[in-house]
């Protein structure tokens, strides 16, 4: 397993997370192995650097099983271990997603299944790529990747790309989340009217009403957890309320 969501992904930031917290240099060894782990398993090719994590028509673009989530862990592992190698691999699997990029969709494509779609969510297409880039932008002051990122946000603001369901894995939440966190790093407020605003129009159409939320398990009516559920929405709406003291959950600062 090699992804954010179930892998040595995901693993980097937990351990980066634990170390900063504690300082135990096994922690920040073993992010290391796990980084190594990516390394040997990436798939090198002339438009850059990818990884076969689940089945799909090409190795996958985005955050949560794609090349844009493992980027951002061996970026956040070079921020802390120095190892150059660990840069020049986050910088390889951005060049992969940029060739994979439609400039006439302005949108990256979804490689799980045939015909290819062009998504705007958190776990595949813009919403995620968008949460690396300003990541990547912060880190690494690098233009290309603040450009990326607009380019996200000019998507998630686009009313007829919304998702149907209000989680935060695949939903408006999720989107209005990445709003609100372009809003604290590039310092621009003007992001969070549409978050306010897709806040709003949802607390009109479910709570005022007394309506189940639409969550994110198709068919499921309302689920408790945080990625697909309740959780996940009572999550957005404190974080609206108070951004400075609510952190970005979907993009945790290791």
């Amino acid at each position: 397993m090699l992804d954010l969501i179930g892998g040595s992904a995901g693993a980097i930031i937990a351990l980066l997370c634990l170390y900063r917290a504690g300082g135990n240099s096994r922690l920040l060894e073993t992010a290391v192995c796990h980084g190594d782990l990516l390394l040997s398993h990436a798939t090198r090719a002339d438009e850059g650097w990818s990884w076969k994590t689940i089945r799909a028509v090409r190795n996958c673009t985005g955050l949560s099983h794609g090349t844009a989530g493992i980027a951002w862990a061996l970026l956040e592992l070079w921020q802390i271990a120095r190892r150059d190698r660990f840069r020049a691999a986050a910088l390889e699997a951005f060049r992969y997603e940029r060739t994979c990029f439609d400039p006439h969709r302005q949108a990256w494509p979804d490689f799980r299944e045939e015909p290819t779609e062009y998504p705007t969510l958190w776990c595949h297409g813009a919403v995620g790529i968008g949460f690396t880039r300003l990541r990547a932008w912060q880190i690494l002051k690098d233009d290309q990747c603040l450009a990326e990122a607009r380019v996200s946000l000019a998507r998630t603001i686009n009313p007829a790309l919304a998702p149907a369901n209000h989680s935060l894995c695949h939903g408006k939440l999720g989107n209005a989340d990445f709003l609100i966190h372009a809003s604290q790093v590039l310092g621009e407020e003007t992001w969070l009217a549409p978050a306010g605003q897709v806040a709003e129009e949802a607390m009109n159409l479910f709570e005022h009403r007394r309506l189940p939320w639409p969550c994110g398990l198709p068919n499921a009516n309302e689920t408790p957890d945080l990625m697909l559920g309740l959780a996940g929405i009572a999550y957005f709406y404190l974080r609206l309320s108070d951004p400075l003291r609510i952190p970005a959950v979907l993009l945790p600062q290791p």
